[in-house]
């Protein structure tokens, strides 16, 4: 069992312990590895979300 595998593992167990209603992972789209680790483990792609990202703009400082 692999390093992913056992996390997903705790996760789940954790996920019970606490009554989560699931748990919903995020990987970039270039992460085949992940995705196909999720897949393996009965994890569905959800197509119906979207995520949104706004970068922090950078302020100088003082002295600068």
């Amino acid at each position: 069992m692999g390093i992913g595998t056992k996390l997903l593992s705790e996760i789940e167990a954790f996920g019970e312990e606490t009554q989560a209603k699931g748990i919903l992972i995020e990987t970039t789209v270039s992460n085949t590895g992940a995705q196909k680790l999720y897949e393996s483990n009965g994890y569905q792609k959800v197509t119906e979300r979207f995520f949104y990202e706004r970068k922090n703009k950078h302020k100088k400082n003082k002295t600068d």
